[in-house]
């Protein structure tokens, strides 16, 4: 979609990849008591909050040295539009 609209991408890899099976139980979690929130972090421990915070650092510092995930429960694309010829 990015490359349809003229972007040329700099780096596209899946984020919060590490975490992924706890974002999926809390979802599931959620989706079973039925409730709605505003967040999916709604209602979750700052210990918990934390935790995944330091595991996504870790992780930043591994797409910063090159590593791409294949998957995640989240998208990161950094892309630039080549600039136009002035006429």
């Amino acid at each position: 979609m990015v490359k349809n609209e003229g972007f040329q991408i700099l780096l596209a890899s899946s984020f919060a990849t590490l975490i992924m099976p706890f974002v999926f139980i809390k979802r599931l979690a959620d989706r079973h008591k039925r409730e709605m929130s505003f967040s999916d972090g709604a209602g979750t421990n700052p210990l918990v909050n934390s935790a995944c915070a330091a595991v996504m650092a870790v992780e930043r510092g591994l797409i910063y040295s090159a590593l791409r995930f294949p998957f995640g429960s989240s998208s990161l694309v950094i892309a630039r539009k080549p600039e136009q010829a002035h006429r």
